[in-house]
């Protein structure tokens, strides 16, 4: 069995953004952080998902600007 990951000390990127001239909070709307995300569905719930020629994903896709 492998150690756990070591883990950063909270607070520490605000105390370099405020060293650097920066105000905690959110990252400007400009830069968009990538996060990925898998979710595993049932096999009878796929076609739900999808839609209709695609349709369902498609809309989710665009309103929610994902890839």
């Amino acid at each position: 069995m492998q150690p756990p990951a070591p883990r950063s000390r909270r607070g520490a990127g605000v105390r370099a953004s405020r060293e650097h001239g920066h105000s905690p909070g959110p990252p400007p709307a400009s830069k968009q952080l990538d996060v990925p995300l898998r979710i595993l569905v049932p096999t009878q719930f796929v076609g739900a998902i999808i839609g209709k020629e695609g349709l369902t994903i498609k809309n989710v896709t665009q309103q929610t600007q994902s890839k």
